[in-house]
């Protein structure tokens, strides 16, 4: 059974899923510690000071940690937008790339504007640098 207080907690949290618990506590009337009870009877985190929320870059609805689109926007269009990982540039990419790019081993969801970007993307990750011994 979903009590008045319980509900505002929900509404609150469904608004605002980065609102802290002395937030509600004011808004609600309550002590911080009762709004710490009733998250964890509604099992809601109960400290999301240090979580990082990320959201889509098309719908701003909360996505999952490492993705720059959510699952409604990609299925929907035939087209997405997204995040050039090297140049944080927009680019329009093909829905079928996109979810292709998520699952493959060499781009890990990471996607690029060009063969540059992935390049220098690569570099910086420490991979696919040469050992020059030779010119020493």
């Amino acid at each position: 059974m979903v009590n008045i207080t319980s509900q505002q907690i929900i509404n609150l949290r469904a608004k605002d899923p980065s609102i802290i618990a002395s937030d509600m506590a004011r808004i609600i009337g309550r002590s911080r510690e009762r709004i710490r009870q009733l998250l964890v009877q509604l099992q809601m985190e109960t400290d999301v000071r240090y979580t990082k929320w990320k959201f889509c870059i098309q719908c701003d609805s909360m996505v999952s940690q490492g993705a720059t689109i959510c699952q409604k926007c990609i299925t929907q269009n035939g087209w997405v937008i997204v995040i050039c990982q090297t140049c944080n540039i927009f680019i329009k990419r093909r829905t079928s790339y996109v979810k292709r790019t998520y699952t493959s081993h060499r781009y890990k969801g990471n996607i690029f504007c060009t063969q540059k970007c992935f390049k220098v993307f690569i570099k910086g990750k420490g991979r696919g640098s040469t050992n020059d011994k030779n010119s020493m």
